[in-house]
């Protein structure tokens, strides 16, 4: 499962996407979408859950690779 302290790209599937615990949408997810994005540069707790509707395929980004490549010190 995907966790905190990174983001995700989707090249495909269909994604559910719960805020507090509520379903707010269910998208199809294709050409690179990404979610998760404001975790690269803050330490937030989340407030929204993906969960895979169907088959999804992807990668993901942790921070400390992030901040390594933009030359900031993840430590």
């Amino acid at each position: 499962g995907w966790q905190k302290n990174q983001t995700n790209f989707t090249y495909s599937g269909i994604i559910e996407v719960y805020i507090d615990g509520t379903k707010t949408i269910t998208a199809s997810c294709n050409n690179g979408k990404f979610y998760g994005d404001l975790e690269l540069v803050v330490d937030l707790p989340r407030r929204s859950t993906i969960k895979a509707f169907s088959h999804v395929t992807g990668w993901e980004l942790p921070r400390t690779v992030f901040q390594y490549t933009i030359g900031l010190d993840p430590g």
